[in-house]
């Protein structure tokens, strides 16, 4: 069991440690995120199916030690309570070790769900950050369009401006 946590846990280590987005790569990005998405969700569902399945121990070790108990009161005709039943459960050390087990295996699960939310939140960014980066591409080529529209027209008025100039000096020199 413990083997198996430990590897749980380098798994969600090593899944957290990859939610963080290069901006620079966002191919890269773009193409690793369904994957990692699916395993993140089927770690979660793993672990939740573990949480449920050692609730579901627990209250049938409830329901079992309690009828135990109960039958055990009736056989020596002693009245226990509902609250006192349950106050010898409590102190049982199955039940004890399984609500420390299932305690752990919430919080497992909780931080796979909590990493699930943050994979769909990269997701979304990734679509921003895209979304930017092609804006941002869409600027530079008006920008560069831009310039070179205004060298063109530049230019055009410089050649303009130098046959202007040109008939200029021809209707001086006609005039001399």
């Amino acid at each position: 069991m413990e083997r198996v946590a430990a590897k749980k846990q380098s798994d969600l280590e090593n899944l957290r440690s990859q939610l963080q987005i290069d901006k620079d790569d966002l191919d890269t990005c773009l193409v690793e995120q369904p994957d990692l998405y699916y395993h993140v969700a089927e770690n979660y569902v793993n672990a939740v199916a573990r949480r449920d399945a050692v609730k579901l121990s627990i209250e049938q070790a409830t329901a079992e030690l309690g009828e135990q108990m109960r039958k055990a009161a009736a056989a020596r005709e002693e009245k226990l309570t509902e609250s006192a039943i349950t106050r010898k459960l409590a102190d049982t050390p199955r039940l004890r070790e399984m609500e420390e087990q299932y305690l752990q295996l919430r919080q497992e699960a909780d931080k796979w769900q909590a990493l699930k939310e943050a994979y769909q939140q990269r997701s979304f960014m990734l679509r921003e950050l895209v979304a930017i980066f092609i804006r941002r591409m869409g600027d530079l080529s008006l920008g560069q369009a831009d310039q070179s529209a205004r060298q063109d027209l530049v230019g055009a008025k410089a050649d303009a401006n130098h046959a202007a100039a040109s008939e200029m000096r021809k209707a001086r020199l006609g005039r001399s």
